[in-house]
């Protein structure tokens, strides 16, 4: 049980168990017919304070305690199945804080952990660790809808596959230890960061473009079919389903090709795609489902894959602490990408779904311009270290 498949596939299963919980709230804003403002608001707020101290706790993570916060993570995550036993709004961002203070504990112990047990290849550890995520988010909205209909609104049954998985890890152990040397301190950590601050902000602001694209794509994407006429199954669940499963498919095979040939040169290829297929989408939506499901599928593949490619390529610049830039690359970039929710809601409710989303995703033109000038960085930085000194 405790052999390095077996840890690697625990953690594939609870990644995909907590970000199953992350997609429950679009789907139920929709089954229970709420305020699109209000709902982004609430879920934007939420998101970005409990993704925020997702840094202290990739730190902590460091330091050795990344097991109890993947068990924290996963019980606060898991909270979220209450949240159909409510009406209240304040309630809802209560539950939804839960939520994100759980995400912020899990991901950036979990990812160290992953890292560490799939050293040389973090692209492809990467992206096999995030497609269970993605595997669980796809599926949410359909098991939440059936779940919620099927016991007519009592969702407790979801929380049995959490203490499954509390039984399953007991006894189990990651092999992510805490660094005991020196490059793990604090002041480090500060001096690491500080002398990469042009990297790590033109990869920060990357991903932060790339996910706000992808969070306000999934809040609005029930409603905007919904009002293009598509089955009730395509809106509930269907056309999600089909966005996150093509990035969950496309994770694996483009980690392997950003091990071999380089992150570059993927984040081009899947960013142009991505903004051709999206405003394609949104501007000639296609009659058929069947369609209208692949070009969702592909859109999925292309935008979801650059996620853990960002954060991969942040590992291989910061190998001493993989848990404190997963952390950065993944609870700060997404505690500003969550304020998307907000602005995606507003707009959509003064303006239209289709404007809103529109205008959202030229934020993709982002990565491109910002990935060429940090490779252009790293290039001259090692040009200047191959450069003899003559004296």
């Amino acid at each position: 049980m405790n052999t390095i498949r077996s840890r690697l596939l625990a953690l594939w299963i609870m990644h995909f168990c907590l970000d199953f919980f992350v997609g429950v709230w679009p789907v139920y804003k929709t089954i229970a017919g709420l305020d699109l403002a209000k709902a982004g608001f609430i879920v934007a707020i939420a998101g970005f304070l409990g993704e925020t101290l997702q840094l202290l706790f990739g730190y902590l993570a460091d330091r050795g305690l990344h097991k109890m916060l993947i068990i924290l993570g996963l019980t606060l995550s898991s909270c979220i199945c209450l949240i159909p036993y409510t009406s209240n709004y304040s309630l809802y961002f209560i539950l939804l804080l839960f939520l994100y203070l759980g995400s912020g504990a899990f991901h950036p112990a979990a990812a160290g952990a992953m890292s560490c047990l799939s050293s040389g290849k973090q692209s492809l550890s990467m992206t096999f660790f995030t497609s269970g995520g993605q595997v669980g988010f796809a599926l949410s909205q359909i098991l939440f809808v059936w779940a919620f209909h099927a016991f007519k609104g009592h969702t407790l049954l979801l929380f049995i596959p959490i203490g499954i998985c509390f039984f399953c890890i007991r006894k189990m152990e990651f092999g992510h230890k805490a660094l005991s040397s020196k490059k793990n301190t604090l002041q480090d950590l500060i001096e690491t960061f500080g002398k990469a601050k042009k990297e790590l902000s033109l990869l920060y602001f990357s991903q932060v473009a790339n996910q706000i694209v992808f969070y306000s794509l999934i809040f609005l994407l029930p409603d905007f079919l919904q009002q293009k006429g598509y089955s009730s199954a395509l809106c509930l669940g269907g056309g999600h389903l089909c966005v996150v499963l093509g990035a969950a498919l496309m994770m694996i095979p483009m980690g392997i090709i950003a091990d071999r040939i380089g992150e570059k040169y993927p984040i081009y290829i899947c960013s142009t795609l991505t903004i051709i297929l999206i405003y394609s989408f949104l501007l000639w939506p296609p009659e058929s489902e069947l369609v209208t499901g692949g070009m969702l599928f592909i859109i999925g593949a292309n935008l979801g894959a650059l996620n853990p490619i960002f954060v991969a390529f942040g590992q291989r610049l910061f190998p001493n602490h993989l848990g404190t830039i997963s952390a950065f690359l993944m609870g700060i970039a997404w505690s500003f990408s969550n304020l998307s929710y907000a602005v995606a809601g507003w707009l959509a409710k003064t303006a239209s779904i289709a404007g809103a989303l529109l205008a959202i995703s030229g934020l993709l033109f982002v990565p491109l311009i910002l990935v060429m000038q940090l490779e252009l960085l790293l290039e001259k930085k090692r040009t200047a270290q191959l450069t003899p000194i003559r004296g």
